[in-house]
């Protein structure tokens, strides 16, 4: 690691599917092409993160080779939940990736790392959230505790940023929190879009060096920093393969403030 730098390997959205030999759709990584990214990841960075679609529909069978793989991280693994990771059940997302894989998971909770003796936090909240006050119709689980789940995980994340005490930290997102939108007043006009997320994060900006998410797969112009500069970067892997053919992470040099 060079002295003052943290070296992140970003991904997100590899969408894994249950049928191993199926060509995966583009944007989309096979279990080998995963595998490869895994072993360079941990090659190059001192820090992997996935933002979440480990798979394509959460089932267990995609889950459990999707933990097979994370295992062989010689790296410290950190990630959260995508929308689709949780088709089929949260918790059992949560227990299979956990229990069989290295992977710590964020809640809306932080933890702290302490490469090359620096000590580092790491904030993050998964892809629970209503859609136009309703849950998305793919969530196999009672609306009510849909919500439930994701009031609960938003509160965690509000709760947790005023007790950061690391002078520097990371924030990890499923969603993109930034970008370009019509304006309801003229729609041939574009404005910017910042969530409910972003903008507390940004009350934190002297104690947050970067705000990683995936979700979105386009590769769509966007700010770089959010309205109180800090950098934000959509590690989805679809736009990492578009802009580097056959390298579906994205490899962050973050400067630690001393």
């Amino acid at each position: 690691m060079t002295e003052n730098v943290l070296r992140i390997a970003g991904i997100s959205d590899t969408h894994l599917d249950s049928q191993l030999t199926k060509k995966p759709r583009k944007g989309h990584l096979s279990y080998t092409d995963f595998q490869r990214a895994v072993k360079d990841m941990s090659e190059y960075a001192d820090v992997i993160i996935h933002c979440g679609d480990f798979t394509d529909h959460g089932d267990q069978k995609s889950l459990r080779h999707t933990a097979a793989i994370l295992s062989q991280a010689t790296k410290p693994v950190i990630g959260v939940l995508g929308n689709h990771d949780i088709e089929q059940d949260p918790s059992m997302a949560t227990e299979i990736l956990t229990n069989e894989s290295n992977i710590t998971l964020l809640e809306g909770n932080s933890i702290t790392l302490y490469p090359n003796g620096e000590p580092i936090g790491f904030v993050g909240i998964p892809g629970f959230k209503m859609f136009d006050g309703e849950m998305p119709r793919y969530i196999n689980m009672p609306e009510e505790d849909y919500q439930d789940l994701c009031d609960k995980q938003s509160s965690r994340f509000y709760e947790e940023l005023p007790t950061l005490t690391n002078k520097n930290n990371i924030s990890i997102f499923h969603f993109d929190q930034m970008r370009y939108v019509p304006s309801p007043d003229d729609p041939t006009m574009e404005e910017l879009y910042v969530s409910d997320f972003l903008e507390e994060v940004d009350n934190y900006a002297d104690k947050i060096n970067l705000v990683i998410h995936g979700h979105d797969h386009r590769r769509i112009e966007r700010p770089i920093s959010s309205p109180k500069n800090v950098e934000v970067i959509d590690v989805a892997a679809r736009i990492q393969i578009e802009m580097h053919p056959g390298i579906p992470y994205r490899l962050i040099h973050v400067p630690i403030r001393e």
